[in-house]
C-alpha cells in the first residue's frame, strides 16, 4: 500500500491522471476522500486501485476499494467509483508518481561516496554513503545509489 501525500477526492485524481470519473449515484464523487493505493485484493475504505488485467475482474465484485482505475470495457463488473481511463496502467503510474515524489531523496553526492575522475555523471542524481563509481562509468539522469552501493 502507497500512502498519498495529501488525502484528495476522486474528482482531484480523476483530474491528476486524466480518467473519466463514473460514480454510483447516490455517492458524489467530491465526498469520496482517497488515503492510499492498494492492489485490488487488499485495498479497503479510503484505498483506491487498479485493474489492468481482465484476469483480476472477479475481484472488482469483491474488492472493498474506495474506487478503481479500470479501462471502460470492465466499467459493467465494478461495483464503487470508478476512474476510467483507455490505459489504467498509465493512470496508476501517474497517481503513484505523485505520491512518491515527495519520497525522492534530495539529489546529492554523499561525502563519503568514492567517485573515480573518468566518471560521467548527471546532475539530477542522487549517491548515498559509502558508495564507490568506478572508473568510466556513465550514470544518467534521475539515479539514487543507495548506502554501500559499489
Amino acid at each position: 500500500m502507497e500512502k498519498l501525500k495529501t488525502r484528495c477526492s476522486l474528482q482531484e485524481i480523476a483530474v491528476v491522471i486524466g480518467a473519466e470519473l463514473k460514480s454510483i449515484q447516490s455517492l458524489k464523487p467530491d465526498a469520496i476522500i482517497i488515503e492510499a493505493i492498494a492492489t485490488i485484493e487488499l485495498a479497503k475504505e479510503g484505498d483506491v486501485t487498479f485493474l489492468g488485467n481482465p484476469i483480476y475482474r472477479k475481484y472488482l465484485e469483491k474488492t472493498k476499494a474506495s474506487a478503481v482505475i479500470i479501462h471502460p470495457d470492465d466499467l459493467p463488473y465494478a461495483l464503487v467509483p470508478a476512474l476510467v481511463t483507455h490505459n489504467p496502467r498509465l493512470g496508476l503510474t501517474k497517481l503513484l508518481k505523485l505520491c512518491l515524489k515527495e519520497k525522492l531523496p534530495k539529489m546529492e553526492i554523499h561525502p563519503t561516496a568514492i567517485i573515480a575522475e573518468s566518471c560521467s555523471l548527471s546532475d539530477d542524481i542522487s549517491i548515498g554513503p559509502n558508495c564507490v563509481i568506478g572508473k568510466r562509468t556513465s550514470i544518467g539522469g534521475c539515479v539514487y545509489d543507495r548506502l554501500n552501493f559499489v
